[in-house]
């Protein structure tokens, strides 16, 4: 049987919240199989869209239909890690919508990452580079041998595969030479080949002299060039690490020691198997299917470990997720693109080619204020007064008609898995004592239950991944 405390920590780094059911489940079965388990992409329903889009994609409501559909499905899918995944190659393999003017083009783009979530990375890497969003996003649509235009080649190289000073501006003028020609038809806004303007001449890349055409570039950095491949899948694997474990340290020490070491036997699985992805991913989660032993117990040793546990801040879209599974409220309650933009993460709109990043990026006023406005609509929600009956919601109902630590207790449930441990003295000190306070007053205070659902939630347990 698993070890409970590693299935808590695995599930809220692979499936946002550690669901009780799930914790019954893979507690029951080796840690090898509860990994396993969590990769089963085939329990997932196909992602359908809306009608609202595919009846008009291209009205602006669209967007927000679009937004509130994949965080919904974030939180209920019973295998939420695709989802995950996805999130995270969107901010790796970066289009947004504040270029990209087609809405399906984008969803049909982040379609791909989900495709290939765990799968193949170069299959992955061949597909999104010539999406009609890509080709847009980065400009490559404008290339051809009478003008190359340097955007996508450079950026698949410094940010998709390599990383900077790991190829030199001629690999970057020689890869837009190669691109040329890969377009958009301005008449289908399809993909399309345009043998006019591609350049057929020879090209140098990476020290080798031949007729490059667009996908060579990335078969020859992923699979063909056994030096860029060993960059290349060390980069990946540094990706996943820092999206589902914790940031690298960039001063010395032992956590940076420890995280590099398991990066890079992420990246010699990525290499062994063909630069399949699964096998990585759960590399990084335990799986001892892949490494030796010593190996395995070295990436035990950190993930499950507490500079990792304690390591990574809920990103925006995961504290929106866990909000949706712990309250109950509906997706469009509180999930809009203006009410998500304060926060510092919008799906579907990164801020630039460099995507998202982690922990810092999320923690300052201007976004821990946004995610009290989100806050504030779920508790609306829970404990305000209901038109419709005319009377007091659930939350505040119980309010009025339990003692402050009946009602503590009551919260702490709704949100927290466990509340004994996950809860700290301090913030269930200073609950308590709003409680017992005058403010609080039951009798007089209409704001009671929407401010002890704040201070649940604005508390640091909750913004911890």
């Amino acid at each position: 049987m698993a070890d409970e405390n590693q299935i808590i920590h695995l599930l809220r780094r692979t499936e946002t919240v550690a669901r009780p059911a799930r914790v019954t489940a893979l507690t029951a079965l080796t840690l090898d199989a509860a990994i396993d388990d969590i990769f089963d992409f085939t329990q997932n329903p196909a992602a359908t869209l809306p009608t609202e889009i595919t009846n008009d994609p291209e009205r602006w409501e669209s967007r927000d239909i679009a937004l509130q559909w994949w965080i919904d499905r974030m939180a209920t899918v019973p295998r939420p890690l695709q989802e995950k995944l996805t999130m995270m190659w969107h901010g790796h393999f970066v289009v947004s919508w504040d270029k990209i003017g087609g809405v399906m083009d984008m969803l049909d783009f982040v379609d791909v990452l989900r495709q290939h979530a765990a799968g193949d990375l170069i299959e992955m890497a061949q597909t999104m580079a010539l999406t009609p969003a890509m080709l847009d996003y980065l400009d490559n649509r404008y290339n051809s041998r009478w003008g190359p235009n340097q955007n996508f080649a450079r950026e698949l190289m410094e940010l998709f595969t390599l990383g900077v000073h790991n190829y030199t501006e001629d690999d970057v003028v020689a890869a837009a030479r190669a691109w040329t020609g890969h377009t958009i038809d301005w008449e289908t806004g399809l993909y399309v080949f345009d043998p006019n303007d591609h350049d057929d001449d020879p090209k140098t890349f990476f020290g080798t002299t031949k007729n490059w055409d667009g996908p060579d570039i990335i078969d020859e950095i992923l699979r063909d060039n056994t030096a860029k491949q060993l960059i290349a899948a060390r980069f990946i694997a540094k990706r996943a690490f820092e999206f589902f474990a914790s940031p690298v340290p960039t001063s010395p020490g032992p956590d940076q020691t420890a995280f590099n070491e398991v990066i890079q036997i992420m990246a010699d699985v990525l290499i062994a198997n063909d630069m399949v992805l699964a096998p990585m991913l759960k590399t990084l989660f335990g799986h001892s299917g892949f490494v030796s032993g010593s190996d395995n117990a070295t990436v035990l040793n950190v993930f499950y470990g507490t500079s990792v546990r304690q390591g990574l801040v809920r990103t925006p879209t995961d504290f929106a997720v866990a909000l949706l599974h712990h309250s109950g409220v509906s997706v469009d309650t509180f999930v809009y693109s203006w009410n998500m933009e304060g926060t510092g993460q919008v799906p579907f709109w990164p801020p630039n080619v460099s995507g998202w990043r982690a922990n810092g990026y999320w923690v300052n006023t201007t976004a821990f204020n946004a995610r009290a406005d989100l806050i504030e609509s779920v508790a609306n929600a829970l404990a305000g007064w209901d038109d419709e009956t005319n009377g007091p919601r659930p939350v505040r109902e119980y309010s009025d008609t339990h003692t402050d630590q009946e009602f503590f207790d009551h919260l702490a449930a709704m949100f927290y898995r466990d509340p004994a441990t996950e809860v700290t003295t301090v913030t269930r000190d200073a609950i308590l004592a709003y409680l017992a306070s005058d403010d609080a007053d039951v009798d007089t205070s209409w704001y009671r239950p929407l401010y002890a659902i704040g201070l649940f939630l604005m508390a640091p347990e909750f913004h911890v991944a």
